[in-house]
Formats: C-alpha cells, structure tokens, sequence
C-alpha cells in the first residue's frame, strides 16, 4: 500500500476495468484481500482499496467518526483519479458507504453492502449489550483475549486459523488494532445516526450480501435496507457467516460480479 499524499490513508490500487472502491469492516484492516484476489473482480475492475485512518495508526484516540470516514473516500478517490466508482462496504464498511452514498451521490454508481453493522434493527441494542463481557476484558488489560472473543462472537470460533489461511499476518493485525476497535469504531458505530430520511436520497442499484449462518442482526439489516431502498437486489450465500468474504470469497467475488456487471458506469 502506498500512503495518500496530504492524508493518513494507506491505498491499494490494482487493475484496470471500472473502479471498484473496497471498504473494509471494524477490526480488520486487511479483510478485502481474498476478494481483490479473486480473477471475477481483479480481472474485470480497478480495485482500489484503503486501511482507513484509525487503523494506520491503532492508539485508539478520539472516535474517528463514520461521516469523516465517509469524507476519507472522496479523498481517496481523488488521490486515485477517479470521478465515480462502485463503492462496497463490509460491516461497519456498509455504513460508510452509506454515507458517502449520502454525501457524495455523484462519486457512487453501485453500492455494494457485505452485511453491514447497522444498529437500528431488532437485536441492534441487544448484539452491544452482550459485547459487554468482551470490553470488559479490553479494560481489564487483555486486548489480545478481547480480540479473539469479538471475533468469536461476529465470525464463529474457527476465525483465528480460517483468517490467517486467508490472510498471512491478518490475525496479528487484528490484535494490534484493539485500541482501535474498541475506543474508535465500536462508538463511532454507536454514534452513527442515519435512518429512513437520508436513505431516500439514495437512488444507487443496491446490492445485499448475506450470509445464510450469520446473526440474525444482519438478516433484520437486509429487510431494513430493503424498506428503506427498495431497488436493492440480495443475494443469500449459503454455509457462510460474517466472515463471508473470506471463507467464500469466489462465491462473494461471483455475486458481485453479477450485480456490477447489470449496472455498469456510463459511457464516456
């Protein structure tokens, strides 16, 4: 990766084809390699990916907030050239694209959601309640121990090898990035507030990734987007959990191809 001038950004930016912006989720800065390895997306799309700001750095200061983030992909679309990408957000990388459907229409052709983190639903209050025991382990001084039970409760207990098969290194990275999660993103997550009146200014295709062995959070987030977007087409991947891109990423990589490919940029 090769840091954004006048940014604290680090961007990837691979291939050729219609541009393609990957945001990555809470914890997991190097989550979108197995798709930006896949011959359905890296040998169709210029992919461009970023690990935003919070994580270049990992000392868990002030939230960094999902509107700033949403901010950084503009700035990162500018530093690549590109007018108007097709934008996918995993997780709390939903949610920025969201906003930055929200805020910058004209950069968006596609959005592209991989489960997003969206709070608003049924279990929202309950899924941050039950993430008490594992921040009281952050605080208690374990930040490794409270990594690995987050991910446990969002990936399935087999996270740690299934990652590191997927992503060399990507486990590590998780840890390092503890403070970062647990004082930035999760309150950014929580502080997040978006709902049915800024999803109308949202006239993008849509697409829904889902997972058919993911928390019902995510499930009740699909029926959420689609009351407030009802052009959103969905795809349920079966055997596959919130991990999903990396334990299938052809699969993910296929579904997203589909999508992109009925809904390309316009013709210059």
């Amino acid at each position: 990766m090769k840091s954004a001038a006048d940014t604290d950004l680090d961007v990837a930016d691979h291939g050729t084809g219609e541009p393609l912006l990957l945001i990555h989720g809470g914890g997991a800065s190097e989550e979108m390699l197995p798709l930006r390895r896949e011959p359905e997306l890296a040998g169709r799309y210029r992919l461009i990916s970023f690990r935003r700001r919070d994580y270049r750095r990992n000392t868990g200061d002030a939230p960094v907030s999902v509107g700033r983030h949403a901010e950084d992909c503009r700035l990162v679309l500018d530093w690549c050239g590109v007018d108007k990408a097709h934008v996918l957000g995993k997780s709390s990388g939903g949610l920025i694209a969201l906003q930055f459907a929200v805020d910058e229409p004209a950069r968006v052709q596609t959005l592209c959601l991989l489960e997003p983190a969206l709070l608003s639903v049924p279990d929202g209050a309950a899924f941050f309640a039950a993430l008490e025991p594992v921040l009281e382990i952050y605080r208690a001084g374990d930040p490794v121990a409270a990594v690995d039970a987050f991910f446990t409760a969002v990936w399935g207990s087999g996270w740690k090898a299934e990652y590191e098969k997927a992503v060399p290194g990507g486990p590590r990275l998780a840890e390092q990035a503890a403070a970062t999660m647990f004082e930035s993103e999760l309150p950014a997550v929580q502080s997040w507030d978006f709902g049915a009146d800024q999803a109308t200014t949202i006239g993008q295709p849509v697409l829904y990734v889902l997972g058919s062995e993911s928390l019902p959070l995510f499930a009740q987030g699909r029926d959420l987007v689609h009351d407030w977007l009802p052009q959103t087409e969905d795809v349920t991947l079966p055997g596959l959990n919130h991990l999903l891109q990396v334990r299938d990423p052809a699969g993910v990589a296929r579904a997203l191809a589909g999508f992109l490919g009925r809904h390309p940029l316009p013709a210059r």
